[in-house]
């Protein structure tokens, strides 16, 4: 019983000194991902390009009944693109709820949880020239959007 209470807080005292020694890190990454919500909604086009690294991939898995189900994929051009032509009058962002989660960090890589009214994104960063990057985003709509 010793042992397992000694590793528990161990486990704490380690998740505790990695996320003290870099809150600025931290406080970085997260506004890169608030950054991507607000150049979405806001149809920001610019602040999108700040946001996302030139190779970036967006993707969501449809079941389709197939075995793979249907994977569908934008780049970073893609987002660029739809974010540029999105209208933005649909959307009121004081009603917009939004839940930005820093899952992970390690080292130049982060993983992020987004979660909006409509839709969850997992976001993978890595911190590129000093600054940090989304590099990969995986998502899918919520159970009532579908």
């Amino acid at each position: 019983m010793k042992k397992k209470g000694y590793l528990l807080i161990s486990a704490i005292l380690i998740s505790i000194s990695v996320f003290a020694q870099s809150p600025n890190e931290a406080t970085a990454i997260e506004s890169t991902a608030v950054d991507y919500l607000m150049a979405w909604y806001q149809g920001d086009s610019e602040l999108m390009q700040a946001t996302i690294h030139p190779h970036m991939s967006k993707k969501i898995v449809f079941d389709t009944g197939h075995k793979n189900g249907a994977l569908a994929y934008l780049s970073a051009q893609d987002l660029l693109a739809q974010t540029k032509r999105k209208r933005t009058e649909d959307y009121n962002l004081h009603d917009l709820r939004k839940r930005v989660t820093v899952l992970d960090v390690y080292r130049n890589t982060a993983t992020v949880k987004v979660e909006t009214n409509n839709w969850v994104d997992y976001l993978h960063l890595a911190k590129v020239a000093g600054q940090w990057k989304i590099v990969n985003i995986l998502w899918e709509l919520k159970a009532e959007e579908l």
